[in-house]
């Protein structure tokens, strides 16, 4: 292999790993599958090192080392994006693609995205059944309905012009709480039905990566996506605090 080749060998391990973390796949998987293809593609021995900001990885052929850095725009949930890369990395362990073939089709990868109108609606019957679940009438189920869809839709608008996360989360958590407190009268299960709106910010896969990173000793980003799991919690908890002391403020 040349210089060349293993250069370009160690970019697509990176690139392979780059998309897999920020499409919120576990660490380990992340290693696994760039030490899988940059060995395919003839390369000695692969290391990678995660930080929550970047991932760097170095590579050995024929006593040559090469040592890459990219930084990480922001980690994010896309399982649409992780599965397309895990079956490129088995279309190149199955000798589908050439080196040339793999890089460009990574690199033509797009996440796939529900579009917003379709989530929000989404919402309505997932924290309606919350809501009934938890024992609430029929109007409270109807309440909770109606206030997640226009809070997702709040949180999908916000997300789309590039809102702070934190702020994002306790926004929206201020709006649900303020709308399923609005009508009242209608329901006699209020405070289930302002949580179960709520429950649409719980962070579940942040806390499930950060848990799996934790018991495979990949601890500093289990550290850091529980961190950030945390923090999300804790905006919207404070959203919630927030449209509860308004509406006591306003005596409503």
């Amino acid at each position: 292999m040349t210089d060349r080749g293993q250069q370009v060998s160690t970019e697509l391990a990176l690139d392979v790993a780059l998309q897999l973390y920020a499409g919120g796949a576990e660490s380990e998987r992340v290693v696994t599958a760039a030490q899988r293809v940059g060995q395919h593609y003839g390369l000695e021995r692969v290391e990678l090192a995660l930080t929550p900001k970047a991932v760097m990885i170095s590579s050995w052929q024929q006593g040559q080392a090469v040592t890459l850095v990219k930084r990480l725009a922001g980690l994010g949930q896309d399982m649409h994006k992780v599965c397309q890369v895990e079956l490129l990395c088995e279309r190149c362990e199955q000798q589908e693609l050439s080196l040339e073939e793999a890089t460009r089709q990574l690199n033509q990868l797009d996440g796939w995205h529900w579009p917003r109108w379709a989530v929000a609606l989404a919402m309505a019957p997932t924290c309606g059944a919350f809501a009934w679940l938890m024992g609430a009438d029929l109007a409270g189920v109807a309440i909770a309905a109606v206030a997640a869809i226009m809070a997702m839709a709040l949180r999908l608008w916000m997300t789309a012009r590039g809102v702070n996360l934190l702020f994002n989360w306790a926004i929206t958590a201020f709006v649900s709480t303020f709308l399923t407190r609005l009508p009242l009268g209608l329901s006699e299960h209020i405070d289930l039905v302002s949580a179960a709106v709520v429950l649409m910010l719980v962070p579940g896969f942040p806390m499930v990566d950060a848990l799996t990173d934790m018991l495979r000793s990949h601890f500093g980003v289990g550290w850091a996506r529980w961190v950030q799991a945390s923090l999300m919690i804790l905006a919207a908890a404070v959203g919630v605090a927030s449209a509860l002391h308004l509406l006591w403020w306003l005596e409503w």
